[in-house]
């Protein structure tokens, strides 16, 4: 198995032009306690606001916790941001409204 490397990402290396791009497999991300964690606060902030504020609105919150080191590691940072962005991926395509 490929062990991933990460150097200083940021949050454009994720909230692309193109859209999100991600380093594991939606399924792997899926999985994870991040993803759980950001899943409702994707769902609330998007209920109230159009999709460039809330990927502005949840990049600040995912910033601010990154620079107080909530995630401890740089490793878990990316982790998380990943998650974030596929969160969004998958709210804007409708794939928790099938549940």
């Amino acid at each position: 198995m490929k062990k991933t490397r990460f150097n200083l990402l940021e949050i454009k290396d994720f909230f692309t032009n193109k859209g999100i791009e991600l380093r594991h497999t939606k399924k792997q991300i899926r999985k994870r306690v991040s993803y759980k964690f950001w899943r409702p606060i994707v769902q609330q902030v998007s209920s109230n606001i159009n999709t460039s504020e809330r990927n502005n609105v949840v990049q600040k919150i995912w910033r601010e916790m990154d620079d107080r080191h909530c995630f401890h590691t740089m490793t878990q940072s990316i982790y998380d941001l990943e998650s974030l962005a596929l969160c969004t991926e998958d709210y804007d395509n409708g794939c928790w409204r099938e549940e």
